[in-house]
């Protein structure tokens, strides 16, 4: 290569001119956008909390089993949840504040198998109804009921 002052050497032309070093972006662990889809059309696009549309408000899927204790993205290991990690349902069950969660079915422990552990699933008008996610995405009476 031949210097562009016509020495034949080479010359620092900026100090600080190298390529940044590339930021590494966090790996996307969630569930892919049709297992969500299939999460949110169970639920009816509403909180299983509370029965509330999330259409226009923050909200999020929620694992039960966390995935540090052996969850996956299986669809009978998510719920829709309002709010996001730090706000919300969604803050709630993560942080464990409500031991009525777990109770719920909305937090699953580690030895569990959350296909077997019941939800309750609230409407709008505030009923509620022990239901079991299959992983089909469908909800169920009983666990491991074939499908209707």
């Amino acid at each position: 290569m031949v210097c562009a002052y016509g020495c034949g050497g080479w010359h620092l032309e900026r100090l600080g001119n190298a390529p940044a070093a590339a930021r590494k972006l966090p790996r996307w662990t969630g569930p892919d956008d049709l297992t969500r889809a299939v999460v949110l059309e169970r639920d009816g696009c509403a909180c299983v909390c509370c029965g509330v549309s999330i259409l226009g408000r923050t909200w999020s899927i929620q694992h039960r089993k966390r995935r540090s204790q052996g969850g996956t993205n299986c669809t009978c290991n998510l719920l829709t949840v309002l709010g996001s990690g730090t706000t919300g349902h969604h803050f709630r069950i993560d942080s464990r504040i409500d031991p009525e969660d777990e109770a719920k079915g909305y937090t699953v422990r580690s030895r569990k198998v959350p296909r077997l552990v019941p939800v309750m699933v609230f409407d709008a008008s505030g009923g509620g109804t022990a239901l079991f996610p299959a992983c089909d995405g469908q909800w169920r009476t009983t666990p491991g009921e074939a499908a209707a």
